[in-house]
């Protein structure tokens, strides 16, 4: 409801702008307060690994890399092999995908290492190996 009431308040401020109306019959309005949802409640290393053997194994990677490194979607798509240092366990986030239209484009915005955490090191975990 928020997002539609703000759609319609800024074609009503349009409209206010352009002279078709006087004044916009959003002003003034307040909307019921946002309800809080319930905690986020975090997967432990055992249910992520559960659930990447769970998923497509084509995917597992991307799943467990998403849950150990907190890489977006988009920087997740865009990950290259020669950016991955598994000795240092850090992956270097240079670029991102994004969907526009039919095309995919790189963004640069932040250039950015991100460690992973123990639980992602070759010794305790198969992380690098399904990367």
């Amino acid at each position: 409801m928020r997002k539609s009431y703000q759609l319609l308040a800024a074609a009503l401020d349009a409209a206010v702008e352009s002279g078709l109306i006087g004044r916009s019959p959003c002003r003034g309005v307040k909307l019921p307060k946002l309800e809080t949802t319930a905690e986020i409640r975090f997967l432990d290393a055992a249910e992520i690994n559960l659930l990447a053997d769970a998923i497509d194994s084509r995917y597992s990677a991307m799943v467990l890399a998403a849950a150990y490194t907190g890489l977006r979607f988009s920087e997740l798509r865009a990950l290259r092999v020669d950016r991955i240092n598994a000795l240092r366990r850090t992956i270097r986030v240079a670029a991102s995908l994004v969907e526009a239209e039919a095309s995919s484009t790189s963004r640069n915005r932040n250039r950015r290492p991100r460690a992973a955490p123990s639980a992602c090191h070759p010794s305790s975990s198969t992380f690098w190996l399904r990367i």
